[in-house]
Protein backbone atom coordinates (compact mmCIF):
# COMPACT_ATOMS: atom_id res chain seq x y z
CA UNK A 1 0.00 0.00 0.00
CA UNK A 2 1.81 3.42 -0.54
CA UNK A 3 2.00 6.60 1.40
CA UNK A 4 -0.97 8.34 0.44
CA UNK A 5 -3.15 5.12 0.30
CA UNK A 6 -1.84 4.54 4.08
CA UNK A 7 -3.07 8.23 4.63
CA UNK A 8 -6.43 8.25 3.15
CA UNK A 9 -7.04 4.79 4.89
CA UNK A 10 -6.00 5.96 8.27
CA UNK A 11 -8.20 9.36 7.36
CA UNK A 12 -11.30 7.27 6.13
CA UNK A 13 -10.92 5.12 9.51
CA UNK A 14 -10.98 8.07 11.92
CA UNK A 15 -13.76 9.43 9.78
CA UNK A 16 -15.53 6.52 10.63
CA UNK A 17 -15.00 5.69 14.24
CA UNK A 18 -12.40 2.55 13.20
CA UNK A 19 -9.59 3.01 15.89
CA UNK A 20 -6.83 0.64 16.64
CA UNK A 21 -7.16 1.45 19.89
CA UNK A 22 -4.30 -0.85 21.81
CA UNK A 23 -6.52 -0.70 25.24
CA UNK A 24 -8.19 -3.68 24.22
CA UNK A 25 -5.91 -5.81 22.98
CA UNK A 26 -2.25 -5.30 24.11
CA UNK A 27 0.44 -8.12 23.66
CA UNK A 28 1.34 -8.05 27.45
CA UNK A 29 -1.99 -6.72 29.11
CA UNK A 30 -1.89 -6.00 32.71
CA UNK A 31 -4.18 -7.75 35.18
CA UNK A 32 -5.80 -6.09 38.05
CA UNK A 33 -3.97 -8.78 40.57
CA UNK A 34 -1.25 -11.00 40.92
CA UNK A 35 -1.59 -14.15 38.90
CA UNK A 36 -0.73 -17.08 41.91
CA UNK A 37 0.50 -19.80 39.60
CA UNK A 38 2.36 -17.72 37.37
CA UNK A 39 4.26 -15.91 40.51
CA UNK A 40 4.51 -19.15 42.10
CA UNK A 41 8.46 -20.86 41.13
CA UNK A 42 7.26 -24.23 42.33
CA UNK A 43 4.29 -23.99 39.50
CA UNK A 44 4.68 -24.97 36.24
CA UNK A 45 2.34 -22.22 34.90
CA UNK A 46 4.71 -19.43 33.21
CA UNK A 47 1.87 -16.89 31.56
CA UNK A 48 -1.72 -17.22 31.09
CA UNK A 49 -3.34 -15.68 28.07
CA UNK A 50 -6.87 -13.65 27.29
CA UNK A 51 -8.63 -13.09 24.28
CA UNK A 52 -9.12 -10.25 22.67
CA UNK A 53 -12.59 -11.08 21.61
CA UNK A 54 -13.10 -10.97 24.73
CA UNK A 55 -11.09 -7.44 25.36
CA UNK A 56 -13.32 -5.88 22.89
CA UNK A 57 -16.47 -6.93 24.59
CA UNK A 58 -15.36 -5.98 27.88
CA UNK A 59 -14.62 -2.38 26.41
CA UNK A 60 -18.25 -2.24 24.28
CA UNK A 61 -20.28 0.75 25.22
CA UNK A 62 -22.57 -1.07 26.54
CA UNK A 63 -25.59 0.44 28.72
CA UNK A 64 -26.25 -0.91 32.66
CA UNK A 65 -29.69 -2.27 31.02
CA UNK A 66 -27.67 -3.99 28.00
CA UNK A 67 -26.96 -3.65 24.52
CA UNK A 68 -28.53 -4.87 21.32
CA UNK A 69 -26.37 -7.77 19.74
CA UNK A 70 -26.18 -6.41 16.71
CA UNK A 71 -24.57 -2.98 17.67
CA UNK A 72 -22.12 -4.90 19.99
CA UNK A 73 -21.25 -7.05 17.18
CA UNK A 74 -20.68 -4.17 14.85
CA UNK A 75 -18.59 -2.21 17.69
CA UNK A 76 -16.05 -5.88 17.95
CA UNK A 77 -16.29 -6.27 13.78
CA UNK A 78 -15.47 -2.57 13.20
CA UNK A 79 -13.43 -0.98 16.12
CA UNK A 80 -11.74 -3.95 17.63
CA UNK A 81 -8.01 -4.38 16.34
CA UNK A 82 -6.52 -7.73 16.51
CA UNK A 83 -9.92 -9.71 16.88
CA UNK A 84 -10.06 -12.01 13.57
CA UNK A 85 -13.21 -12.91 11.66
CA UNK A 86 -11.22 -16.40 11.98
CA UNK A 87 -11.31 -16.14 15.78
CA UNK A 88 -15.34 -14.87 15.69
CA UNK A 89 -16.54 -17.64 13.38
CA UNK A 90 -14.67 -19.94 15.55
CA UNK A 91 -15.70 -18.31 19.04
CA UNK A 92 -19.19 -18.66 16.99
CA UNK A 93 -19.53 -14.76 17.63
CA UNK A 94 -23.28 -15.01 16.61
CA UNK A 95 -25.29 -12.64 18.87
CA UNK A 96 -29.35 -12.31 18.54
CA UNK A 97 -29.67 -9.12 17.06
CA UNK A 98 -32.43 -7.69 19.00
CA UNK A 99 -31.65 -9.46 22.34
CA UNK A 100 -30.15 -6.86 24.88
CA UNK A 101 -26.18 -8.02 26.45
CA UNK A 102 -24.22 -7.51 28.49
CA UNK A 103 -20.77 -7.93 28.85
CA UNK A 104 -20.92 -10.80 30.80
CA UNK A 105 -24.08 -12.60 28.62
CA UNK A 106 -21.95 -11.63 25.56
CA UNK A 107 -19.16 -13.53 26.71
CA UNK A 108 -20.78 -16.56 28.23
CA UNK A 109 -22.64 -16.94 24.63
CA UNK A 110 -19.18 -18.17 23.51
CA UNK A 111 -18.05 -20.98 25.50
CA UNK A 112 -14.68 -20.58 26.65
CA UNK A 113 -11.87 -22.58 28.00
CA UNK A 114 -8.82 -21.04 29.26
CA UNK A 115 -5.19 -21.35 27.50
CA UNK A 116 -2.26 -21.09 29.76
CA UNK A 117 1.85 -21.67 28.93
CA UNK A 118 2.95 -24.62 30.91
CA UNK A 119 6.53 -26.11 31.95
CA UNK A 120 6.21 -29.69 30.08
CA UNK A 121 9.17 -31.37 31.88
CA UNK A 122 12.10 -32.62 30.03
CA UNK A 123 11.42 -35.63 28.37
CA UNK A 124 12.59 -34.61 25.03
CA UNK A 125 16.14 -32.99 26.61
CA UNK A 126 18.19 -35.39 24.34
CA UNK A 127 16.21 -34.79 21.08
CA UNK A 128 17.52 -32.37 18.33
CA UNK A 129 19.50 -29.82 20.45
CA UNK A 130 22.26 -27.56 20.08
CA UNK A 131 24.62 -29.72 21.51
CA UNK A 132 27.76 -28.33 19.57
CA UNK A 133 27.14 -24.87 20.50
CA UNK A 134 30.25 -23.29 22.79
CA UNK A 135 28.51 -21.77 25.32
CA UNK A 136 27.52 -23.76 28.37
CA UNK A 137 23.76 -24.60 28.64
CA UNK A 138 23.07 -23.55 32.09
CA UNK A 139 18.98 -24.87 32.16
CA UNK A 140 16.03 -26.77 29.94
CA UNK A 141 12.69 -25.57 29.23
CA UNK A 142 9.96 -27.29 26.94
CA UNK A 143 6.92 -25.53 26.94
CA UNK A 144 3.42 -26.09 26.30
CA UNK A 145 0.54 -23.71 25.26
CA UNK A 146 -2.17 -25.10 26.67
CA UNK A 147 -6.13 -25.31 27.76
CA UNK A 148 -6.99 -26.52 30.80
CA UNK A 149 -9.75 -28.68 29.01
CA UNK A 150 -9.42 -32.14 26.86
CA UNK A 151 -9.16 -30.56 22.88
CA UNK A 152 -9.13 -34.39 21.77
CA UNK A 153 -5.45 -33.48 19.79
CA UNK A 154 -2.48 -36.23 19.05
CA UNK A 155 0.31 -34.56 20.38
CA UNK A 156 3.62 -35.02 22.02
CA UNK A 157 2.85 -33.21 25.07
CA UNK A 158 -1.29 -34.83 25.08
CA UNK A 159 -4.64 -33.67 23.82
CA UNK A 160 -4.79 -30.18 25.11
CA UNK A 161 -2.15 -29.12 23.38
CA UNK A 162 -1.81 -26.16 20.71
CA UNK A 163 2.00 -26.17 20.15
CA UNK A 164 5.08 -26.48 21.77
CA UNK A 165 8.72 -24.89 22.14
CA UNK A 166 11.84 -26.00 23.35
CA UNK A 167 14.78 -23.86 24.27
CA UNK A 168 17.92 -23.70 26.58
CA UNK A 169 19.87 -21.14 28.93
CA UNK A 170 22.95 -20.39 27.71
CA UNK A 171 26.19 -18.97 29.62
CA UNK A 172 27.44 -15.89 26.87
CA UNK A 173 30.73 -14.26 27.64
CA UNK A 174 28.43 -10.94 27.65
CA UNK A 175 25.82 -12.33 29.68
CA UNK A 176 23.30 -15.46 29.89
CA UNK A 177 20.68 -15.80 26.79
CA UNK A 178 18.00 -17.90 26.11
CA UNK A 179 18.49 -20.16 23.00
CA UNK A 180 15.71 -21.60 20.76
CA UNK A 181 15.67 -24.87 19.67
CA UNK A 182 12.26 -25.54 18.26
CA UNK A 183 8.83 -24.41 17.06
CA UNK A 184 6.00 -26.59 16.93
CA UNK A 185 2.70 -27.31 16.43
CA UNK A 186 1.75 -30.68 16.14
CA UNK A 187 -2.35 -29.91 15.37
CA UNK A 188 -0.76 -27.57 12.80
CA UNK A 189 0.83 -29.90 11.21
CA UNK A 190 -1.66 -32.66 11.53
CA UNK A 191 -4.41 -30.46 9.44
CA UNK A 192 -5.75 -32.04 6.19
CA UNK A 193 -7.73 -30.04 3.68
CA UNK A 194 -10.12 -32.97 2.79
CA UNK A 195 -10.62 -34.85 5.92
CA UNK A 196 -13.97 -37.48 4.10
CA UNK A 197 -11.37 -38.15 1.69
CA UNK A 198 -8.68 -38.89 4.11
CA UNK A 199 -10.59 -41.37 6.15
CA UNK A 200 -11.90 -42.82 3.20
CA UNK A 201 -7.69 -43.26 1.99
CA UNK A 202 -7.35 -44.78 5.40
CA UNK A 203 -10.20 -46.96 5.72
CA UNK A 204 -8.47 -48.79 2.55
CA UNK A 205 -5.73 -49.26 4.05
CA UNK A 206 -7.08 -51.15 7.23
CA UNK A 207 -9.25 -52.74 4.87
CA UNK A 208 -6.13 -54.37 3.12
CA UNK A 209 -4.30 -54.69 6.23
CA UNK A 210 -7.12 -57.12 7.85
CA UNK A 211 -8.18 -58.71 4.39
CA UNK A 212 -4.40 -60.21 4.24
CA UNK A 213 -4.77 -61.50 7.88
CA UNK A 214 -8.23 -63.09 7.14
CA UNK A 215 -6.55 -64.94 4.56
CA UNK A 216 -3.78 -66.02 6.23
CA UNK A 217 -5.81 -67.29 9.21
CA UNK A 218 -8.24 -69.07 6.68
CA UNK A 219 -5.37 -71.24 5.06
CA UNK A 220 -3.85 -72.06 8.36
CA UNK A 221 -8.09 -73.22 9.46
CA UNK A 222 -8.20 -75.03 6.05
CA UNK A 223 -4.72 -76.56 5.94
CA UNK A 224 -4.01 -77.28 10.01
CA UNK A 225 -8.11 -76.59 11.54
CA UNK A 226 -11.41 -77.32 11.25
CA UNK A 227 -11.17 -76.77 7.48
CA UNK A 228 -14.00 -74.76 8.08
CA UNK A 229 -12.63 -70.98 8.02
CA UNK A 230 -16.47 -68.65 7.61
CA UNK A 231 -18.42 -68.30 10.49
CA UNK A 232 -15.05 -67.54 12.78
CA UNK A 233 -13.56 -65.37 10.12
CA UNK A 234 -17.38 -63.59 10.17
CA UNK A 235 -17.36 -63.22 13.73
CA UNK A 236 -14.16 -61.74 14.53
CA UNK A 237 -14.83 -59.40 11.02
CA UNK A 238 -18.39 -58.35 12.72
CA UNK A 239 -16.08 -57.91 16.48
CA UNK A 240 -13.76 -55.81 14.51
CA UNK A 241 -15.63 -53.91 12.51
CA UNK A 242 -19.05 -53.33 13.19
CA UNK A 243 -18.09 -53.08 17.60
CA UNK A 244 -14.03 -52.41 18.58
CA UNK A 245 -13.69 -49.43 15.44
CA UNK A 246 -17.43 -47.79 16.08
CA UNK A 247 -16.97 -48.42 19.82
CA UNK A 248 -13.32 -46.36 19.86
CA UNK A 249 -14.68 -43.71 17.51
CA UNK A 250 -17.42 -43.12 19.72
CA UNK A 251 -15.60 -39.96 22.35
CA UNK A 252 -19.16 -40.21 24.04
CA UNK A 253 -18.46 -43.64 26.02
CA UNK A 254 -16.93 -43.49 28.89
CA UNK A 255 -14.08 -46.35 29.55
CA UNK A 256 -16.78 -48.35 31.54
CA UNK A 257 -19.23 -48.13 29.00
CA UNK A 258 -16.83 -49.00 26.25
CA UNK A 259 -15.50 -51.90 28.44
CA UNK A 260 -18.81 -53.14 28.79
CA UNK A 261 -19.63 -53.22 25.09
CA UNK A 262 -16.38 -55.01 23.95
CA UNK A 263 -17.98 -58.00 26.93
CA UNK A 264 -21.55 -57.86 25.56
CA UNK A 265 -20.47 -58.61 21.90
CA UNK A 266 -17.26 -60.74 22.85
CA UNK A 267 -19.87 -63.54 25.07
CA UNK A 268 -22.85 -63.04 22.09
CA UNK A 269 -19.61 -64.41 19.78
CA UNK A 270 -19.10 -67.42 22.59
CA UNK A 271 -15.97 -65.65 24.01
CA UNK A 272 -15.32 -66.93 27.72
CA UNK A 273 -16.57 -64.46 30.08
CA UNK A 274 -13.95 -64.71 32.14
CA UNK A 275 -11.70 -63.34 29.45
CA UNK A 276 -9.44 -60.09 30.40
CA UNK A 277 -10.74 -57.29 27.84
CA UNK A 278 -9.84 -53.90 28.37
CA UNK A 279 -11.52 -50.73 26.73
CA UNK A 280 -9.36 -51.02 23.26
CA UNK A 281 -11.26 -53.93 22.69
CA UNK A 282 -8.71 -56.34 22.94
CA UNK A 283 -9.04 -57.70 19.15
CA UNK A 284 -5.79 -60.29 19.75
CA UNK A 285 -7.21 -61.90 22.83
CA UNK A 286 -11.17 -62.22 21.55
CA UNK A 287 -9.99 -63.08 17.94
CA UNK A 288 -7.69 -66.35 19.70
CA UNK A 289 -10.06 -67.17 21.32
CA UNK A 290 -12.45 -67.49 18.41
CA UNK A 291 -9.80 -69.33 16.46
CA UNK A 292 -8.62 -71.65 19.25
CA UNK A 293 -11.54 -73.49 18.80
CA UNK A 294 -10.54 -74.01 15.44
CA UNK A 295 -6.87 -74.59 15.38
CA UNK A 296 -4.65 -75.22 18.68
CA UNK A 297 -1.48 -74.13 19.73
CA UNK A 298 -0.29 -70.54 19.06
CA UNK A 299 -0.11 -70.57 15.36
CA UNK A 300 -2.50 -67.61 15.03
CA UNK A 301 -0.75 -65.05 17.46
CA UNK A 302 1.20 -63.79 14.82
CA UNK A 303 -2.15 -62.84 12.76
CA UNK A 304 -4.10 -61.94 15.61
CA UNK A 305 -1.20 -59.15 16.86
CA UNK A 306 -1.55 -57.99 13.20
CA UNK A 307 -5.07 -57.76 13.17
CA UNK A 308 -4.70 -55.54 16.40
CA UNK A 309 -1.80 -53.42 15.26
CA UNK A 310 -3.77 -52.40 11.96
CA UNK A 311 -6.38 -51.07 13.87
CA UNK A 312 -4.33 -49.24 16.16
CA UNK A 313 -2.65 -47.72 13.45
CA UNK A 314 -6.14 -47.18 11.59
CA UNK A 315 -7.76 -45.15 14.59
CA UNK A 316 -4.44 -42.85 15.66
CA UNK A 317 -4.48 -41.81 12.02
CA UNK A 318 -7.66 -40.39 12.63
CA UNK A 319 -7.24 -38.94 15.88
CA UNK A 320 -4.03 -37.21 14.68
CA UNK A 321 -5.30 -35.39 11.95
CA UNK A 322 -7.76 -32.15 12.06
CA UNK A 323 -8.99 -29.33 9.89
CA UNK A 324 -7.91 -25.43 9.84
CA UNK A 325 -11.94 -24.59 11.38
CA UNK A 326 -11.41 -26.70 14.59
CA UNK A 327 -7.76 -25.15 15.31
CA UNK A 328 -8.35 -22.27 17.66
CA UNK A 329 -4.69 -21.35 16.21
CA UNK A 330 -4.57 -21.62 12.68
CA UNK A 331 -1.24 -20.92 10.92
CA UNK A 332 2.24 -21.53 12.26
CA UNK A 333 3.24 -17.82 12.46
CA UNK A 334 0.38 -17.17 15.07
CA UNK A 335 1.97 -20.38 17.12
CA UNK A 336 5.07 -19.13 16.86
CA UNK A 337 4.01 -15.72 17.74
CA UNK A 338 2.57 -17.20 21.20
CA UNK A 339 5.26 -19.16 21.67
CA UNK A 340 7.79 -16.35 21.73
CA UNK A 341 5.42 -14.08 23.46
CA UNK A 342 5.60 -16.84 26.33
CA UNK A 343 9.27 -17.60 26.26
CA UNK A 344 9.21 -13.20 26.95
CA UNK A 345 7.76 -13.56 29.56
CA UNK A 346 9.63 -16.40 31.12
CA UNK A 347 13.09 -14.53 30.06
CA UNK A 348 11.65 -11.53 31.97
CA UNK A 349 10.84 -13.72 35.07
CA UNK A 350 14.66 -15.09 34.75
CA UNK A 351 15.77 -11.87 34.15
CA UNK A 352 17.21 -12.34 30.99
CA UNK A 353 16.90 -9.93 28.21
CA UNK A 354 18.37 -11.72 24.86
CA UNK A 355 16.09 -14.37 23.32
CA UNK A 356 18.33 -15.77 20.23
CA UNK A 357 17.01 -18.63 17.26
CA UNK A 358 19.90 -20.29 15.87
CA UNK A 359 20.13 -19.95 12.07
CA UNK A 360 18.27 -22.76 9.94
CA UNK A 361 20.72 -24.70 8.88
CA UNK A 362 21.83 -25.35 12.51
CA UNK A 363 18.34 -26.18 13.53
CA UNK A 364 17.92 -28.66 10.52
CA UNK A 365 21.50 -30.50 10.83
CA UNK A 366 19.87 -31.60 14.06
CA UNK A 367 16.53 -32.84 12.24
CA UNK A 368 18.51 -34.22 9.03
CA UNK A 369 20.62 -36.40 7.53
CA UNK A 370 23.53 -34.69 5.83
CA UNK A 371 22.90 -34.61 2.36
CA UNK A 372 19.12 -33.59 2.84
CA UNK A 373 19.86 -30.60 4.89
CA UNK A 374 20.14 -28.27 1.54
CA UNK A 375 16.72 -29.53 0.66
CA UNK A 376 14.76 -28.96 3.51
CA UNK A 377 15.72 -25.69 4.38
CA UNK A 378 15.29 -24.24 0.62
CA UNK A 379 12.70 -21.51 0.51
CA UNK A 380 9.28 -22.73 0.03
CA UNK A 381 9.76 -25.89 2.56
CA UNK A 382 7.81 -26.68 5.68
CA UNK A 383 11.24 -25.96 7.52
CA UNK A 384 12.28 -22.30 5.82
CA UNK A 385 8.54 -21.16 6.14
CA UNK A 386 8.62 -22.06 10.04
CA UNK A 387 12.22 -20.69 11.13
CA UNK A 388 12.49 -18.07 8.19
CA UNK A 389 9.43 -16.91 7.21
CA UNK A 390 6.58 -16.99 9.50
CA UNK A 391 9.43 -16.57 12.72
CA UNK A 392 10.78 -12.97 10.63
CA UNK A 393 7.48 -12.42 10.19
CA UNK A 394 6.55 -12.53 13.86
CA UNK A 395 9.56 -10.14 14.79
CA UNK A 396 8.17 -7.55 12.31
CA UNK A 397 4.81 -7.86 14.30
CA UNK A 398 6.56 -7.35 17.97
CA UNK A 399 8.02 -4.60 16.51
CA UNK A 400 5.42 -3.08 14.96
CA UNK A 401 3.59 -3.47 18.23
CA UNK A 402 6.21 -2.89 20.88
CA UNK A 403 8.06 -0.44 19.18
CA UNK A 404 11.52 0.21 20.73
CA UNK A 405 10.72 -1.97 23.49
CA UNK A 406 12.59 -4.25 21.73
CA UNK A 407 15.65 -4.86 19.25
CA UNK A 408 16.35 -7.57 16.39
CA UNK A 409 19.86 -8.10 15.85
CA UNK A 410 22.11 -10.55 14.77
CA UNK A 411 24.19 -12.73 17.67
CA UNK A 412 27.60 -14.56 16.75
CA UNK A 413 27.32 -17.91 18.10
CA UNK A 414 29.98 -20.25 18.08
CA UNK A 415 29.63 -24.21 17.85
CA UNK A 416 32.50 -26.76 18.16
CA UNK A 417 33.72 -28.51 14.88
CA UNK A 418 35.79 -31.57 13.78
CA UNK A 419 38.09 -30.66 10.49
CA UNK A 420 41.06 -32.96 8.97
CA UNK A 421 44.10 -32.47 10.76
CA UNK A 422 47.08 -30.58 9.02
CA UNK A 423 48.74 -34.32 8.15
CA UNK A 424 45.16 -35.68 6.73
CA UNK A 425 46.05 -37.88 10.25
CA UNK A 426 42.66 -37.32 12.22
CA UNK A 427 40.91 -34.46 12.80
CA UNK A 428 41.00 -31.42 15.31
CA UNK A 429 38.67 -29.68 17.17
CA UNK A 430 38.31 -25.71 16.12
CA UNK A 431 34.90 -23.30 16.20
CA UNK A 432 32.33 -22.38 13.21
CA UNK A 433 30.75 -18.72 14.10
CA UNK A 434 27.03 -18.79 13.19
CA UNK A 435 24.98 -15.58 12.81
CA UNK A 436 21.88 -16.62 15.09
CA UNK A 437 18.64 -13.76 15.21
CA UNK A 438 18.49 -11.53 18.52
CA UNK A 439 15.72 -10.24 20.10
CA UNK A 440 16.78 -7.73 22.68
CA UNK A 441 14.24 -7.38 25.66
CA UNK A 442 15.75 -5.14 27.61
CA UNK A 443 13.65 -1.97 27.22
CA UNK A 444 10.41 -4.10 27.92
CA UNK A 445 9.20 -3.70 31.30
CA UNK A 446 6.92 -6.54 32.51
CA UNK A 447 6.07 -8.34 35.11
CA UNK A 448 5.04 -12.49 34.25
CA UNK A 449 2.54 -12.64 37.37
CA UNK A 450 0.98 -9.22 36.43
CA UNK A 451 -0.13 -10.02 32.56
CA UNK A 452 -1.67 -11.88 30.25
CA UNK A 453 -0.41 -12.52 26.46
CA UNK A 454 -2.42 -12.05 23.84
CA UNK A 455 -4.17 -15.13 21.97
CA UNK A 456 -4.68 -13.89 18.63
CA UNK A 457 -7.01 -16.58 17.81
CA UNK A 458 -8.72 -16.53 20.85
CA UNK A 459 -7.06 -17.16 24.00
CA UNK A 460 -10.21 -18.50 25.80
CA UNK A 461 -11.69 -20.75 23.12
CA UNK A 462 -14.46 -22.84 22.19
CA UNK A 463 -15.38 -26.64 23.20
CA UNK A 464 -15.38 -28.68 20.33
CA UNK A 465 -18.39 -31.12 19.86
Amino acid sequence: MSGISRLIAKELGSALGIIDNPKYNKMFKETDEVLADVADPNDPTVARFYSPLESAIENAPIGKEGTRGENVEAFVRKRAPKVTAAEMEYRGLGLEPGELYTPESAKESLGALEVKAVKKGIGYRNAQRQDSLVDKELDYTELGLESTDDLGYFTHYGSSNLAHTRYSLREGSEGNYILIEELQSDPLQNVVKDLPAFRKKEKDKLDEALRQSYESAQWIIEDEGSGFADKPLRDIKSYIEDVVIPTRLNKSLSKEERIDRFKKAASELGVDKKLLIGDTGSISRVANAILGREVDGSAMDYITDGMFESVETYLASLKAVTTKKDLPIQSITDSIRMSLQAIIADAKAKDINEIVLPPVEKLAERRFAKDEVASKIAKGSAFYNTYVSAYQKVLKQLKGELGNQVKIGKKPLNYADYVSADNDVGYKLTTQTAQGTLLDISNLTIDPAKIRLRFNKGGLVERPD
